[in-house]
């Protein structure tokens, strides 16, 4: 099993309601993008590796999920 070390780097997030778009960066600058899977994009640094996530449609995607676990929280 590889082990990976993560940096002690705050993580920045940003929701912007009127596109719907979530993102998810460690303060490294992204030299290139490439879309992963059906609207989420992963931003790369100079290194090759993830500096950041986009995840578009963020509220119809996630909300019912929160909502759920909310719910069941409180019963």
């Amino acid at each position: 099993m590889q082990e990976h070390l993560i940096q002690s780097t705050k993580l920045k997030v940003f929701y912007d309601p009127e596109t719907d778009t979530l993102s998810l960066w460690n303060g490294i600058p992204a030299c290139e993008a490439s879309e992963v899977g059906e609207g989420l994009t992963a931003d790369y640094g100079a290194d090759g590796e993830v500096v950041g996530i986009t995840l578009d449609g963020a509220a119809k995607l996630l909300a019912p999920h929160i909502w759920d676990r909310a719910t069941a929280k409180g019963n």
